[in-house]
């Protein structure tokens, strides 16, 4: 009886250590798949939010880690691209700049995003009063409700065609010439 009782308290030890030792790996090896798994995870919201600068050390060389090296080769070819995208924009913004003519540029709401030195010339306003104003504070009154048809026309069905190509052009100046 003596006996039995020392190995029914023996098996219990083992199995209570045995369930430790598995609980304590289990929770490390949990530990190596959640942190990298986190990482990439916040790495991604930071991407998303256009932080192109966040790099993650690769730990180990499983799926883990060439996904994570695969995650960082993307952010290098984004932050490639950001810089190239960057210097296009700069380029086009000096074409723009050296143009002889009065340039402005106007998104599908009717909101003037760019204009040039020209047109401030031209118009007497300064970019500052023209960035983000609504183009019709350059068309006359009585050319202003055919021009909201054909600015809603050429947005309903866009396509590569020469501004006032053929038409005699009137815009108003800041004093109202």
């Amino acid at each position: 009886v003596r006996m039995s009782n020392s190995a029914i308290g023996i098996a219990v030890f083992l199995i209570f250590s045995m369930t430790l030792a598995a609980l304590v790996v289990s929770r490390r090896g949990a530990e190596q798949i959640t942190k990298p798994i986190a990482a990439l995870s916040t790495a991604s919201q930071q991407l998303a939010d256009g932080r192109l600068h966040a790099d993650i050390p690769v730990t180990s060389d499983d799926e883990i880690g060439r996904l994570t090296n695969t995650f960082n080769l993307m952010r290098m070819s984004l932050e490639q691209s950001e810089i190239m995208l960057q210097a296009s924009e700069e380029r086009m913004r000096r074409v723009i700049e050296a143009a002889p003519a009065a340039m402005l540029m106007v998104n599908e709401h009717g909101m003037i995003e760019l204009v040039n030195d020209q047109t401030e010339s031209m118009f007497g306003y300064t970019r500052n009063e023209l960035l983000g104003a609504r183009v019709q504070t350059l068309i006359p009154n009585r050319f202003r409700d055919s021009h909201e048809v054909f600015f809603r026309e050429f947005f309903e069905n866009p396509s590569t065609r020469a501004m006032g190509e053929g038409k005699e052009l009137f815009g108003r100046t800041k004093d109202g010439r």
